[in-house]
């Protein structure tokens, strides 16, 4: 009795290098015998996405295996991409669904061989790929990592005071063993964007993850001596929800010395608004209603609406902006204003001695 297949979409290459070590495997064939019973039961359980294959041999019973995975993923992608879309103020999924489906595809590389039987000159298998929360996958694989450890994150305080960060601390402070014997471990937290995936690294867990909001505070380094808001070419005060095409002005007050103005998109983008401005005591608006120079509200994908988040930095004193251009991610060299993400800038931050940030979350749709 044979297995329907869904169309293999986008994974055979995968499949290549995924199967490669499994086939060399050798497996005597049965004579006589029957498909086991598990290639006829479904072995889906909550957030894991289970398919079976069979075939002439391993790497074709692995594709259809896997063709049978990915069909499953395919709506997983569309209601994820939907509820990130949703979590972030957007109307639109599809500002999400590449980095989702990205991240689908990274998971089907580390799918996990279940089971995997020879009957006659047929071969049958059962793979199986994790699609839980990546704080619970993560939390899990922590615990198996770490058995009986007590976990703390170290590392920029953006990344360990993350809703990520804190979640996961509060599923293993939970685990059924007695915290007043447990011994702590601390455990470096890290964010890396390599090849068009996020992925969040703790000790020697990596995980893939598509939602940067969850994974980086940058509202830990706001302080209230700075004030940062938007304002009319008279310094009114303005909405926080614009339209795109709306002229944009920031009313900044506070201490004087210089400002920088940086805007962090949903995605994990930068962008540089100002860099160096001067500021006197008091108060400023930027860009200056009398000159030139004029911000517009625009959205990350036309048609959608984008969630931004600003941050004013204040110093007494010029930022050394070759620095933060310098940065190294990955061993490569960060610079333009469009080349470096969320986690760049808090490390930058980080390194920042005399610093005061004020922070505005601003939401723009479509006209």
């Amino acid at each position: 009795m044979g297995k329907t297949k869904h169309p293999l979409i986008g994974v055979l290459g995968i499949i290549c290098l995924t199967f490669l070590g499994t086939a060399c495997e050798k497996h005597a064939p049965v004579a006589d015998c029957n498909p086991p019973a598990w290639f006829f039961e479904s072995g889906d359980r909550d957030g894991f996405k289970t398919g079976v294959g069979e075939g002439e041999n391993l790497e074709e019973s692995a594709a259809a295996a896997m063709s049978e995975i990915s069909a499953q993923i395919s709506t997983w992608v569309s209601s994820r991409s939907m509820t990130l879309a949703e979590r972030s103020g957007s109307t639109s999924e599809s500002r999400f669904k590449h980095q989702v489906k990205l991240e689908s595809q990274h998971r089907l590389k580390n799918a996990k061989r279940l089971n995997m039987a020879v009957c006659g000159k047929r071969y049958y298998v059962q793979y199986s790929v994790d699609l839980r929360p990546p704080e619970l996958v993560m939390a899990d694989a922590l615990a198996s990592e770490y058995p009986g450890e007590k976990i703390f994150f170290t590392g920029s305080p953006a990344l360990t005071s993350s809703s990520f960060a804190e979640t996961v601390m509060q599923i293993s402070s939970h685990q059924k063993l007695d915290s007043s014997k447990r011994p702590e471990t601390r455990i470096p937290l890290s964010l890396t964007f390599t090849d068009g995936i996020w992925c969040v690294h703790a000790g020697r867990v990596s995980l893939p993850v598509s939602d940067v909001s969850e994974l980086v505070n940058v509202g830990v380094y706001v302080t209230e001596s700075v004030k940062l808001g938007l304002c009319d070419r008279t310094g009114a005060p303005c909405s926080l929800l614009m339209k795109t095409g709306d002229e944009v002005f920031f009313s900044i007050s506070g201490g004087a010395g210089f400002f920088s103005i940086f805007n962090t998109y949903a995605d994990g983008r930068v962008s540089v608004i100002a860099a160096n401005q001067p500021m006197a005591e008091g108060g400023i608006i930027y860009p200056d209603p009398s000159g030139r120079q004029v911000l517009q509200a625009s959205t990350i994908e036309p048609g959608s609406a984008s969630v931004d988040i600003y941050l004013l930095v204040v110093s007494p004193s010029r930022l050394d902006m070759t620095s933060f251009s310098a940065l190294k991610e990955d061993g490569r060299t960060v610079s333009g204003d469009d080349s470096f993400s969320t986690h760049v800038l808090a490390r930058w931050l980080d390194g920042l001695q005399k610093k005061q940030v004020a922070m505005l979350k601003t939401r723009t749709e479509p006209r």
